[in-house]
């Protein structure tokens, strides 16, 4: 083998190595899926207590145009 086969033999181990072992991109999934978690948990509330929610609201607004 040539010496710039073997080169770029030793290069692509090497970027293959770091890529396993990197582990800076891992932060944002664990993120993206505690906000996707979050944000499945938030809607299932919302559709469970939607009629509380929107009497709630309702009455909050009702407080405020009363108080103006």
């Amino acid at each position: 083998m040539s010496v710039g086969i073997l080169y770029l033999q030793l290069r692509i181990r090497m970027l293959l190595y770091r890529f396993v072992k990197d582990e800076t991109g891992q932060d944002f999934a664990e993120y993206a899926l505690l906000l996707g978690a979050i944000g499945v948990v938030a809607l299932a509330v919302i559709v469970r207590y939607r009629e509380e929610l929107i009497s709630a609201f309702e009455s909050g607004i009702a407080a405020l145009r009363a108080a103006h």
